[in-house]
């Protein structure tokens, strides 16, 4: 009842003898003994200047204890379970492949050696008393492994991750760094076990979670590569050398600050299924690209923004470090985010365009390079600067039809098919005679076929080789034009007097998303921010006539009432009070309709 204690240099307890510990301590303080015994201890301690050998499992129910000279689990490799394990001092220990259990809870694992395996088995909290290292596994059958909430433990795992209990990572790092393939995590990787710094670093190591993972800091891929088909959702930075690869599942960057991502070193190419940029906080956030140069592929899904976010996600790709966007699958710009395109890096898409947010071009190139057979859609008001399609396989552009899908193109439509392999230009939804438009200032179009689509240039678009498939207009020599049916004057042609009401529509919707993002920016106290809509107001600039077309004139009720409203009794916000002095006409037209 004393729990006296018990020094030795080795111990024998292979038989049928009995040790009854109570709570003492059994100190091995002679260099060279083997311990061997198939009975549990309570604590041990090893405190000598040599080896203590394992010659058997050891079984603690509280703590181990390495305070000097070295603890070995012998060539083979025996297993040792405890609470809790304290090496901070000179000791050493020699892991071998052996495995370390901490199967009673409540402990803490204090050491500044390297463990092989390491289990936490228990229905309760194993917590660090210091960074760990496992040269193996770490696994978390059962209970709680927590970093410490006041300092953080790292934790270096070298193979797999398991965690079927709980990981508190509290504000702490997990990182990898095996430098072989078929490394995995599993378990539970997300909710109350997300990571929060989650970092890779193995030359030629490569790591794939079978279960959706969830890093609520950073995302550090600084060597090796993530593979797999998981979900994963990071909350900070996304960077590091390495590479990702990862051909399933969604990756989403969901922030509450300005991060950054992309590979932040060389040029690995970082692939991705759905990738998704969003915004979780109440103030208009923007991710830039890493200092790297690699590549952007997305296979399925590129989605800047959600639209039940409350405020604008940016990705701001016209910096320093503009990345390659090649888009295999489709881009969705939402109604809560903006796309900042390069100037000088290549920009392809294969899939659909949809863009109800903001897309900036800052004169660059979009090149939209679906496969043969295939069609790509477009939906929404988009002005690129260089818009290019070409194909020697026929293939189909379709456009949403309605002036709320207006295609402007600042610089030059590029529009080339083949002979024989046309690329066809059509019209999605609508019925009838309803149009598609597009509005380029320059084009190199051939080898088309082309329905349902209104050209709002100045001149005809009259390629040299073309199938008109009906109801188009400006287009080719003999289409439909100003001189037999009486309309507006547009850019040197008259426009049919149902195209009126179309650019009257285009310009509402045009207003109304100024509205709506000054009302934003102003209720978020980010007024600085105004002037940046100069972009939608170019828009505004292509689709509106230099002189407001006459037919308004009695014919104000194409413009609901609630709008017409809101223009009388609203003051005209900074930027509409701009287009209004660049266009006098406008102001007339405001006055006429009350």
């Amino acid at each position: 009842g004393t729990n006296y204690g018990i020094t030795a240099k080795s111990w024998t307890d292979a038989g049928a003898g009995t040790f009854t510990e109570g709570t003492g301590t059994v100190t091995f303080d002679v260099a060279g003994g083997t311990i061997n015994s198939n009975e549990t201890f309570e604590n041990v301690t090893i405190n000598h200047a040599g080896t203590s050998t394992l010659g058997a499992a050891l079984d603690l129910d509280d703590t181990l204890t390495i305070t000097a000279g070295a603890l070995d689990v012998s060539g083979t490799n025996y297993g040792i379970t405890a609470k809790s394990w304290t090496d901070a001092g000179a000791g050493t220990f020699t892991e071998g492949t052996g495995t370390v259990t901490f199967d009673v809870a409540g402990g803490t694992i204090n050491s500044n050696e390297n463990f092989n395996n390491v289990t936490i088995n228990h229905a309760g909290t194993t917590t660090l008393g210091a960074a760990i290292t496992t040269g193996g596994n770490l696994t978390i059958t059962a209970g709680t492994f927590d970093v410490d909430n006041t300092n953080n433990y790292g934790i270096t795992i070298g193979n797999d991750y398991t965690n079927n209990g709980t990981f508190t990572a509290r504000n702490g790092t997990v990182t990898f760094n095996a430098t072989d393939a078929g490394n995995t995590l599993s378990g539970t990787l997300s909710g109350t076990s997300a990571f929060y710094d989650l970092t890779l670093n193995g030359a030629g190591g490569d790591w794939t979670p079978d279960a959706a993972v969830a890093v609520t800091n950073d995302l550090t891929v600084t060597d090796g590569s993530l593979l797999g088909t998981q979900n994963v959702t990071v909350n900070g930075n996304v960077t590091g050398a390495g590479t990702v690869t990862l051909t399933g599942g969604t990756f989403e960057q969901r922030v509450a600050a300005v991060k950054n991502f992309g590979s932040s070193g060389g040029a690995n190419v970082w692939r991705f299924a759905t990738l998704i940029l969003s915004n979780s906080s109440a103030v208009d956030r923007t991710i830039s690209p890493n200092a790297g140069t690699g590549n952007i592929r997305v296979d399925t899904l590129f989605q800047i923004g959600k639209a039940a976010d409350t405020n604008f996600t940016t990705f701001e790709n016209n910096l320093s470090n503009d990345r390659v966007l090649d888009m295999n699958g489709n881009v969705d710009i939402t109604s809560r985010g903006t796309l900042q395109a390069s100037n000088n890096q290549n920009f392809n898409v294969a899939g659909n365009w949809t863009k109800t947010g903001a897309f900036v071009h800052n004169s660059g190139t979009v090149t939209f390079d679906g496969a043969g057979a295939s069609t790509q859609e477009f939906t929404g008001n988009s002005t690129f600067y260089n818009f290019t399609a070409t194909a020697t396989a026929a293939r189909t552009l379709s456009f949403t039809s309605g002036s709320g899908s207006t295609q402007i193109i600042d610089n030059l439509w590029t529009v080339t098919g083949a002979a024989s392999n046309h690329i066809t230009l059509s019209r999605l939804g609508g019925a009838g005679t309803d149009f598609w438009y597009i509005n380029p200032n320059t084009w190199s179009v051939n080898f088309v076929t082309v329905s349902n689509s209104t050209n709002l240039a100045s001149s005809i678009i009259n390629p040299s080789t073309y199938t008109d498939s009906g109801n188009n207009r400006n287009w080719f020599p003999g289409s439909t034009s100003a001189a037999s049916s009486g309309g507006s004057t547009q850019g040197g042609g008259r426009v049919p007097p149902s195209q009126d009401q179309n650019l009257i529509e285009s310009l509402r919707e045009q207003i109304r998303k100024l509205f709506e993002r000054i009302a934003e920016l102003r209720r978020i106290g980010r007024e600085e921010e105004i002037p940046s809509l100069e972009e939608e107001i170019k828009e505004l600039e292509k689709i509106v006539p230099k002189e407001a077309p006459l037919a308004l004139r009695g014919e104000w009720r194409l413009l609901p009432m609630r709008e017409i409203g809101r223009f009388v009794l609203a003051p005209l916000p900074r930027s509409i009070s701009k287009l209004v002095e660049k266009f006098p006409g406008l102001e007339k037209t405001f006055e006429e309709i009350g």
